[in-house]
């Protein structure tokens, strides 16, 4: 299985951050966050919940060292406030087309 070929990914993915932040190397950081998705989605598909949890705790700790991590400590994702804007613009102009097309009946 998956975790029985790469038992201490996780571990091995931190270390590799612990060097590349002591280096500063911002292109290594993105390539590892690269490598982690892509174990993710591995892990996924064998079913092995523990190594997920594992690897997304060490992608969150990627996405700190790039400054990224701004979003929801539980999924790493970032608030969407364009998309709030967005629903709201489209939720006004709908609501005012109904205002005029109801005004222009009567």
């Amino acid at each position: 299985t998956y975790e029985h070929e790469h038992p201490n990914l996780a571990d091995e993915y931190e270390d590799d951050l612990i060097d590349f932040e002591e280096e500063g190397n911002t292109a290594a950081e993105e390539t590892l966050l690269n490598k982690v998705d892509a174990a993710i989605a591995q892990a996924k598909a064998a079913g092995n919940q523990t190594l997920v949890a594992e690897l997304q705790t060490v992608r969150g700790e990627i996405l700190a060292a790039l400054g990224l991590a701004d979003g929801l400590p539980q999924t790493g994702e970032a608030h969407q406030g364009w998309l709030q804007v967005l629903g709201l613009a489209l939720a006004s102009g709908l609501l005012g087309t109904t205002v005029i097309r109801r005004k222009r009946q009567d």
